[in-house]
C-alpha cells in the first residue's frame, strides 16, 4: 500500500505539471501519458470512481490525495493508506453480505428468481447458461440502469438484511460530538 501511495503521488505531481499551460504542446502528450498511467494504477487498486473532478476523471485515491485533513494539511501517507484500506475492507464485506442475502432470498422465492432471470434475458440477451457459450456477460451502464426489478430485489434484500445494521466505533482519544456530548478515550460507540 505504501508503494501505491508513493507512486500515486509521483503520478499526480506529473499530471499537475503536464496540465500547466507553460508548455502547451508537450503538456498534452505528458498529460495523456500521466492520465493513462494513473488509470492503469487505479484499475489495479480497484478503488476507482467515475466521478468527474475538475474536468478529468479521477480515482478515489487521487481524490483523497487532493483533500486536506482537519489541520488543513494534505493527508500523509499513513492517513491515505488507512483511508484506502478502510474503503476496501468496508466495500468487500458489505458487498459480500448484500449479495449473499440477495441470493438467499432469491432461493427462498423461486418465482422472484424467475422474474429476475427473465429481466436479465430481456435486457442483456441470452445468458451464458442459456447458450453453448460460457463467456461472461459485461453489461453497459445503460443496460444496468434498465434492470429495475433486479435493483428492487437487491434493495429489498438490503432492507430485510442490512449489511451494517449497527456500527461500532471505539474512541481513540477524548472528543466532543456536535451536540456537546463528551466521549472519553476508549469509549465504545454504537449507532
Amino acid at each position: 500500500a505504501v508503494a501505491i501511495v508513493r507512486q500515486r503521488r509521483q503520478l499526480l505531481a506529473g499530471h499537475r505539471a503536464a496540465a500547466s499551460p507553460k508548455t502547451p504542446g508537450a503538456a498534452a502528450g505528458t498529460a495523456s501519458l500521466a492520465r493513462g498511467a494513473a488509470d492503469a494504477l487505479a484499475a489495479d487498486t480497484s478503488v476507482t470512481t467515475h466521478q468527474e473532478v475538475g474536468g478529468s476523471a479521477q480515482d478515489l485515491l487521487s481524490l483523497f490525495m487532493e483533500s486536506k485533513g482537519a489541520d488543513g494539511q494534505p493527508l500523509n501517507d499513513k492517513q491515505l493508506i488507512d483511508t484506502v484500506i478502510n474503503f476496501i475492507i468496508a466495500g468487500r464485506d458489505t458487498t459480500a453480505q448484500a449479495l449473499s442475502w440477495t441470493l438467499y432470498e432469491l432461493l427462498q422465492h423461486p418465482e422472484v428468481e424467475q422474474q429476475l432471470l427473465q429481466e436479465l434475458r430481456d435486457v442483456l440477451g441470452p445468458l451464458p447458461a442459456d447458450s453453448s457459450s460460457r463467456q461472461a456477460v459485461h453489461p453497459s451502464y445503460d443496460q444496468i440502469r434498465q434492470l429495475r426489478f433486479t435493483r428492487a430485489c437487491l434493495l429489498e434484500a438490503l432492507r430485510l438484511h442490512p449489511s451494517v445494521p449497527e456500527d461500532i466505533k471505539f474512541a481513540v482519544r477524548t472528543g466532543t460530538l456536535p451536540d456537546g456530548s463528551v466521549i472519553p478515550a476508549g469509549c465504545r460507540l454504537l449507532y
